[in-house]
Formats: C-alpha cells, structure tokens, sequence
C-alpha cells in the first residue's frame, strides 16, 4: 500500500460526531480552524500558468508592465511566476482575473547591416571585386567576378601609359564595363558578351593621356566614334548658318577690323631700332634684326593662378618678341584689304569658283614686324583641303621666333597669298574660324561674313575669356589637338577642321542649347 497522501484533511468529516471510522481520511477539527480550499478557478490556473525559464544575464529582456489598477504579477529576470490561492477569491463575486504574462522580447545586440548590392575595390590589389545579392543577380556571382578580373586585366594593359598619373583608371572602366555587358545580357548569353567586349578592348590602340579617344567603355568609345563618322559625311552649307554669322557690331565687340584704317599703309614694313614690350617677359627691350637669343626669360604657357610653393620655377630663356593690337599700326606695317577687292578678275568682274563656305586657321610668327602670318590652311564645307601653303616673309621683316621647320620652302608672300585666297573666298562665301580676328588681321583682309566659334561656344565667364580651340575640340568633338606645346607649334589645317567640325556639331544639334559637353 502507498503512504496516504491526506488530500481531505482539510475537508470537514460528514458524520463528525457519529463518525466509526478509524482512521478516518477527513477532519475532525473545528471548521474555523481549518485552510480555506482553493477555488476550482485558482486551481485550474495554478496548473495552467506557463512555466517561465530564466534568462541568460548577457541577453537584454523587454519587460511590459500593466497600468496600476490592472497590475498582475511581474517578471523576474532569472524566477519563475509565483501563484497562490490567496490572487482569486473563492466567491464568484469576488473574482478577479489576472493579466496573463507578457510574451518576452530579445532585443538583438548587432544590428543587422544592409548588404552592399554595388562593385567594390578591392584595397589590396587594385583589381575590381563583385558583392552583389546572390538571389537578386541573374548571372552567378563567381562568373560575373571572373569575367570582371579578366576585362580590368585588359583594361590595366591598355592604360600601360596613363595607369601612373590615372591609376584607378582601369578598375573603375572595367567596372562599367562589365555592368555594362550585364544590363545588357540574359544568364545565357553574358558570357559571350564579355568576350566580345574584351575583344574589342583589345583592338584599342594604346592611348597617352586621360582624354584619348580609346580611354572609355565600348559604348562610350562607339559614341564617340559614331559622332565624328556623322560629322565627317554632313556637309555645311550658307542655308545651315544664316543664324550664326555675326553682325557689323557683333565683330566690333569682338575686336574685328571692319574698316581700312586710314594712311597708305606699308609705310613703317618693321621696328628695327625701335624701343617697344616683350610680350614674353614684358621687359622693353630695343628691336634687332638678329637679337641675342638669352635675354629673356619666360613661360610659354598662357598664365594662370595657382597656389604654390614660395621660391624660383623652372622658366624658358629665349628672345624677346612683340606684337601689336592696333589696326593703324598693323596697317603702317602692311596695307589692309577687302577682301572683295581680292575676288575679281583684271575686269573687275568676281571670280568664279568661289567657294560657299569655307573654314580657315592661319599660323603665326614672331618677325621684326610684330606678329606675322606664316602659314594659312583652308578646308571647305566638307572638309577637304582646298588652299594650305606658308608665307615667305616680306622684304626687311625677319623672323625672331618660329616654331615652323618648312617655313623656308614658302614662295608666296602676303601680297600673292591673299591673291591666291580670293579664288576661293568671295563676297558672298561664309568664312568659319575660331578667334578668326586674329587671322584676318595678320593677313590684313576685311571680310564681312564670318563665323566664330568663340561667339558660338562662349566662355561661362563672359567676355573676354574665351576658351581654347583644343578644349573645344576636346569636350564637344573628343578630338585632340594641338598636342605638341609650345615647342612644336599647331597644325593650321588640322585646326580648320576642327573648327569646321565644332560649327558642324552645332547645326546638327540645331543650336537649341542640347550641346554638352562629352
């Protein structure tokens, strides 16, 4: 027999004082000195209440507590709940239901960080890595990074020459790139894209400088490409440009010489034994005709502002050279014509053959006689070279500074080149330049229809800052001119075009304020 557990022990016997058991299971005593039962409610929620377990020390716990006239039993952090009999009256009346526990809340001591779905550099090696969503990519990763290592690979040879000043150049090309070939390809064929573009990458001739035209992702370099092609096969014609050739006071403010200055002109061909400014240096300094070649000292460069270090900077020493501004002056050196005049036969009737439009660079020098034309180049609306020859310096002027190695294989001189000039230019033809000013007045031609690419792309300053023919060339064609400093000097022909072509992207742009730069 099991030991008797005396669960009625606190139940009052039925038959107290007839009772004949012995022993009996309940009690006998008085019933006021007997505990109280428990309910069936308490009861039922003794053994239904959740069993809490404790909670780690290291692991914050959210406790909510209830408003004060509902308040229940609380939590401890490392105790179980504790219940009595005593919570809920044993009358119905009286009962009272407790809130049940609130649910516990982990806070989590990381917070989570969102995932990086964009390339990243790799700071190690230079070479170009992948973090992307595995789900989110249609290509799997591993593949993406392979192709992404060979393409910076290729992209790294290519830039072999500019990687030293520009070198995170090929990571940041081959991460283009290869977005890409993925934006435009499906899990099947991105592969086959990549290679293809590789290939083409490989075919890219080595470029020198950051602003080459092979530097760039394929589609960037086929834009480009595209855009010359279209420039090169679009002819200019006068129906194309009537907007843009400046008015009389339009080539007033731009410094232009509409009108002959009075004199004779040609009287004073030099400034031999004169006293006048360096340009360079601007010391004053005496002109000779074969002047000491290491009294002045200068920079070639146009001169900017910059912050620096105190101290001497490295300087050219050459001869100091001079020019001049004024059209009397220029006209004392050699007479002014218009250009009309140029233009006709011995009959005086215009010549024919005379070109439409027309786009012109000249090349200049410094000579005793200030600032003098040694080469003149002229394409026509097509680009094509109809005049390019260089000038023989008139008698008593001599050459102080020339960039020019052929300059002594010239045989015409002013007089026979703006002769020559007038078969194609005429009263009517539309002449295109850049700083075109300069130009006319070293040829000592006055032109009344002209173009000017200053005018048409003007500086963001105003006047009169203008920006550089090769910057223009640069941003708006992506070619690259003028390259060689201010050793070698320019190629007048080479300019011609480009300006030819700057005027050409205008037009097919249709001047509506779209052109951007590249």
């Amino acid at each position: 027999m099991f030991a008797p557990k005396g669960l009625f022990r606190s139940l009052p016997c039925p038959n107290r004082l007839s009772c004949s058991r012995d022993p009996c299971p309940y009690s006998h005593e008085s019933p006021s000195s007997l505990p109280k039962p428990p309910s069936l409610v308490a009861s039922l929620r003794a053994a239904l209440a959740p069993v809490v377990k404790p909670i780690p020390s290291s692991t914050s716990v959210v406790q909510i507590t209830s408003p004060a006239k509902d308040a229940g039993p609380s939590v401890a952090s490392t105790s179980s709940l504790k219940r009595t009999a005593d919570d809920i009256s044993g009358s119905p009346e009286r009962s009272v239901f407790t809130q049940p526990p609130k649910k516990l809340q982990k806070a989590d001591p990381k917070p989570i960080q969102p995932q990086h779905t964009s390339p990243e550099l790799s700071t190690q090696s230079g070479a170009p890595r992948i973090q992307a969503s595995i789900a989110r990519s249609n290509v799997p990763i591993p593949v993406r990074q392979t192709m992404l290592t060979t393409v910076f690979e290729h992209f790294r040879q290519l830039y072999s020459e500019i990687t030293s000043t520009n070198p995170g150049l090929p990571a940041q090309h081959a991460l283009a790139q290869e977005v890409e070939v993925y934006e435009k390809s499906t899990k099947i064929t991105y592969r086959n894209a990549m290679i293809s573009a590789i290939a083409t990458i490989k075919k890219r001739p080595p470029p020198d400088s950051k602003d080459h035209p092979s530097v760039g992702t394929n589609s960037e370099v086929a834009v480009r490409t595209a855009k010359l092609s279209s420039l090169s096969s679009f002819e200019l014609l006068p129906s194309h440009l009537g907007s843009l050739v400046l008015s009389r006071d339009a080539q007033i403010a731009l410094d232009y010489v509409v009108d002959v200055p009075p004199g004779t002109g040609g009287d004073r061909p030099n400034e031999v034994g004169n006293m006048v400014k360096c340009e360079r240096c601007a010391a004053q300094f005496v002109v000779k005709e074969d002047p000491p070649r290491d009294q002045c000292e200068y920079h070639w460069s146009r001169p900017y502002t910059t912050k620096i270090d105190a101290g001497p900077k490295d300087a050219e020493i050459g001869v100091h050279v001079f020019s001049e501004k004024d059209p009397e002056a220029l006209h004392s050196r050699h007479a002014f014509t218009i250009s009309a005049d140029s233009c006709r036969d011995e009959s005086g009737e215009p010549k024919q053959g005379a070109l439409d439009v027309c786009a012109m660079d000249c090349e200049m020098i410094y000579t005793t006689a200030g600032m003098s034309v040694a080469r003149v180049s002229v394409v026509d609306g097509k680009g094509e070279r109809v005049f390019d020859e260089h000038v023989r310096m008139s008698e008593g002027v001599q050459v102080l500074f020339s960039g020019i190695s052929s300059l002594s294989e010239a045989v015409f001189d002013l007089d026979h080149v703006r002769l020559a000039l007038g078969a194609y230019i005429g009263p009517n033809t539309i002449v295109i330049g850049h700083a075109l000013e300069n130009d006319l007045k070293t040829l000592r031609m006055i032109h009344g229809k002209v173009i000017d690419t200053c005018a048409i792309y003007p500086h963001k300053m105003g006047p009169p800052y203008r920006r550089a023919l090769r910057d223009l060339a640069r941003d708006y064609l992506g070619q690259f001119i003028q390259t060689g400093g201010g050793s070698t000097g320019h190629s007048s022909l080479e300019d011609a075009r480009a300006t030819l072509d700057l005027v050409r992207c205008w037009v097919l742009d249709k001047g509506d304020g779209t052109r951007k730069p590249k």
